[in-house]
């Protein structure tokens, strides 16, 4: 179809509306004074030579099945959401040469698998992490955490800087105690913060069996030191009766004491027969309630 003075619509289903508007391709259609459509299956409001642009156009349906055509201000969106993500990507970088993730201002991730996220953080070595301002991670395997925490040898792992402090609120929970198990160790610290844990033997603590066995023989002492005390003060308390001339019989109560023990003695002497004496003494011992009795003979000849 071809309408308008020179116009003409050449192939199958090819439309010319306009003065010397052709239509040269096959589903074509040509608009306007001298527009070309030599493309098939396209609409021409113009030429090469004489382009036109389409306005006042309703805004296309985007969907993914949508063919409607979009207008200026669809484009305007798109072009503002563009521009955003482009100013954001400048923050983000990965590099699939090597691996390394940076995420930041200014960070650096130069090393094999190594991560930098913050300003001016720094993780060159290999597999390195470094995550928080100005944090650095130069050495292999090494890691810092927070801002300016830095690795300072390989396979290190660094978390903040010496103005911190650390809490965690799980160690004491009775499941880190069940997770944890037996047997345990004491963690120790240098100057630097390094952290390393030893058993109490290994730092000369005793542990809870040595002060077992200890207490023992504390308790194995303090019965020994009890037994001698009374004993001192058993003996403390013993006196010799004495029997007077004419006599054939005499007893004496003593007492003795020493520290915390008490003793009281009754001692008796008696003549059988010439020459022959007889004595017996027994003590109580207050703080035990033990009493104790001896008997002695004298033989004529003997000392007594």
């Amino acid at each position: 179809m071809a309408v308008g003075k020179n116009s003409r619509a050449s192939q199958t289903n090819a439309a010319a509306f306009g003065a010397s508007a052709q239509a040269t391709a096959t589903n074509s259609v040509a608009l306007g004074f001298n527009s070309t459509a030599d493309i098939a299956n396209t609409v021409s409001v113009g030429s090469s030579t004489n382009q036109r642009r389409i306005v006042n156009l309703d805004e296309g349906t985007l969907s993914a099945s949508s063919t409607d055509a979009v207008n200026g201000s669809q484009l305007y969106q798109t072009n503002q959401l563009v521009a955003s993500i482009a100013d954001s990507s400048q923050y983000f970088k990965v590099d699939p040469a090597t691996g390394s993730i940076s995420v930041g201002i200014n960070p650096q991730s130069s090393g094999a698998n190594s991560i930098a996220m913050g300003t001016n953080s720094v993780a060159t070595g290999a597999n390195s992490t470094a995550i928080g301002p100005n944090s650095s991670a130069t050495y292999e395997n090494s890691a810092a955490f927070g801002n300016n925490a830095k690795a300072t040898r390989a396979n290190q792992q660094v978390f903040g800087t010496s103005s911190n402090t650390y809490t965690m609120p799980g160690v004491t929970s009775r499941r880190s105690k069940v997770a944890q198990g037996s047997p345990t160790h004491i963690v120790t610290s240098n100057a630097n913060g390094d952290l390393a844990a030893y058993t109490p033997a290994a730092l000369g603590l005793a542990s809870t069996s040595d002060i077992a066995g200890l207490q023992s023989e504390i308790d194995k002492l303090g019965q020994r030191d009890r037994a001698l005390t009374e004993g001192l003060a058993s003996v403390a308390s013993l006196a010799q009766p004495i029997i007077l001339p004419g006599q054939t019989f005499a007893m004496r109560a003593g007492w003795g004491g020493y520290d915390d023990a008490s003793a009281v003695s009754l001692t008796a002497a008696g003549v059988l027969a010439r020459d022959l004496l007889h004595s017996g003494s027994g003590t109580l011992i207050a703080d035990a309630g033990i009493g104790v009795a001896r008997m002695r003979v004298r033989l004529p000849g003997a000392q007594v």
